[in-house]
This record gives structure tokens, C-alpha cells and sequence, in this order.
């Protein structure tokens, strides 16, 4: 007789919870996330909202009696847990979003450092980031990774032929 939030409002009253209606996922810090696998968060439907001030993790929980669950964030986040009630399926749709969004992070993050490998560090310890430069540093940071004994550089009218000696062996690099 009773539908889903007259429900989830007569357990927060029963075990003193406060109880959120939606949960906003773009205020989650990726720290209280962080420590959490996914599927233990799906399986358990449980996902840290935030952080407080005196440090302690508020953690919106779908099934007030899972202590279990409550007990094992507290270990996994070091941290003081403070749980509250959230629907469940709103509970996963933020999870979703959430490690999504964490994930899109990781790879833009997996990208840059990409990008700083290949450029290495500034021959000329300048900040001057002429064309040339770059790929002068690109060619020197390419040739230190592949271990190469010699660089060969022949410019012509028209384009610059590029060759390394790795194992002995002289081959045209670019």
C-alpha cells in the first residue's frame, strides 16, 4: 500500500537518517570515490556523496541495515562513516555517472602525460616553445627511448631526412 519514498521516509525516521532525494554527482569528490571499486558500489548500492568537514565520508546507502557494507567502506576510506538513505536505483544512475566521469578524467590525464613523454624536456632549458624546438625535443626524447648511439640529420631543399643507429644498425627514422 505504501509506494517506494513513503517507505525510504519511514526508515530514515525509524534508524535517524537523513534522506536524499536526488543525489548531485558533479559535487562528488573523486577522492571518496576513489577508493571504492565500482561493482562493490553497484552490488552494495552505496556511493560516498561527500566529505565533511571534520573528514568523515557521508555515504548515501540504499538498505539502512547493510552495516556490513558501511563497515567496509569505513575501511577502505580510512575514514568516519556517516550514512544516509537514497533510492537505489538513484543510487546507481550516480555511480554510473560518476566513474564515468572518473574515467573520462584517468584517460584525458593518460593523454597528457602521453603527450609530455613524447616532447621530453626542453633542450635549451627554454621557455620558448618554437616549432623547431619541439621537434628537436621530440626527436632527441624518440632517440634516448630507443636507445640510439647516433642521430644523423640531412636537410634539403624540400625536407629533412632523419636517420638513428640503434644496435649498430643506421636506420631512417622520420
Amino acid at each position: 500500500a505504501a509506494d517506494e519514498h513513503e517507505i525510504l521516509i519511514a526508515l530514515a525516521a525509524e534508524f535517524d537518517l537523513d534522506l536524499l532525494d536526488t543525489i548531485d554527482d558533479k559535487t562528488i569528490p573523486q577522492e571518496a570515490v576513489a577508493g571504492i571499486p565500482i561493482n562493490f558500489a553497484k552490488s552494495r548500492r552505496i556511493l560516498p556523496v561527500r566529505i565533511d568537514v571534520d573528514g568523515s565520508v557521508v555515504l548515501a546507502i540504499a538498505d539502512p541495515l547493510d552495516t556490513p557494507s558501511i563497515d567496509d567502506v569505513r575501511t577502505m576510506l580510512g575514514r568516519e562513516v556517516v550514512p544516509v538513505l537514497a533510492r537505489g536505483e538513484e543510487i546507481i544512475a550516480a555511480i554510473n555517472r560518476v566513474y564515468e566521469r572518473r574515467s573520462d578524467q584517468e584517460e584525458l590525464r593518460e593523454l597528457e602525460k602521453e603527450e609530455e613523454e613524447e616532447l621530453g624536456t626542453d633542450v635549451l632549458d627554454s621557455t620558448d616553445e618554437a616549432p623547431i624546438i619541439r621537434w628537436v625535443n621530440g626527436l632527441f626524447f624518440q632517440a634516448a627511448r630507443e636507445r640510439a648511439s647516433d642521430i644523423h640529420i640531412e636537410p634539403s631543399a624540400t625536407d629533412v631526412v632523419v636517420r638513428v643507429r640503434i644496435d649498430d644498425v643506421l636506420k631512417e627514422d622520420r
